[in-house]
């Protein structure tokens, strides 16, 4: 399921999803009273004393149909940041996040878990079938879906907000890393990974 509108080079599309056909729905909002967990996650990066930082944030979200409408619950709850991601940082968080919600011990292999995103459009299809990886050979995982929302347009959409809500609370985070000591005892230094750093930002 697409909404777009045209434009003189190419449809803009607001948000795309892929949907069962025995799940249907004219409206993305029910669509995603599927999912078990449903989890919106949005990268930003920016050159902060010569360091490359990258910060996701990640935001909860629960679906329910009421009636004729849907209700929704969301909430961020943490934020990652990462320091000189070579490249893609946003497939690098995508792993990171996914790993920490699998790692998690409430976690039920059989979850159908969503996952919002706002880059990688054209890809998404193949990373949702298992013909392409996130990044280098890490494959989503069985009953992970990616969803895709544009975070420049179709705020009147409300996976299009969550999006736009991701980004203020990164740059919240931004606010706090620049303000921070770069040796503060929470920015721990990584060798196994594909950053130098990593600090974890719980919402309280």
């Amino acid at each position: 399921m697409e909404t777009s509108y045209e434009r003189a080079k190419k449809p803009k599309v607001l948000h795309k999803s892929q949907i069962q056909a025995d799940e249907l729905r004219t409206d993305i909002h029910v669509a995603l009273c599927n999912y078990d967990l449903f989890y919106v996650i949005d990268t930003n990066t920016k050159i902060i004393n010569n360091n490359k930082i990258s910060v996701a944030c990640v935001i909860l979200c629960k679906f329910r149909p009421n009636d004729d409408m849907t209700l929704a619950f969301f909430a961020p709850i943490h934020a990652l940041e990462f320091w000189n991601i070579p490249h893609k940082p946003e497939n690098t968080a995508w792993r990171e996040a996914i790993l920490a919600i699998m790692a998690n011990p409430y976690f039920k292999e059989d979850f159908k878990v969503g996952l919002l995103v706002d880059s990688d459009l054209g890809d998404i299809p193949a990373y949702n079938l298992r013909d392409k990886p996130i990044i280098d050979d890490f494959f989503l995982p069985t009953n992970f879906e990616l969803i895709y929302a544009s975070s420049d347009a179709g705020k009147e959409y409300f996976v299009n907000k969550l999006i736009s809500e991701c980004d203020k609370e990164s740059s919240k985070i931004f606010e706090l890393i620049e303000s921070t000591p770069h040796d503060h005892p929470t920015l721990i230094a990584v060798e196994d990974k594909p950053f130098s750093h990593l600090r974890v930002w719980n919402k309280s």
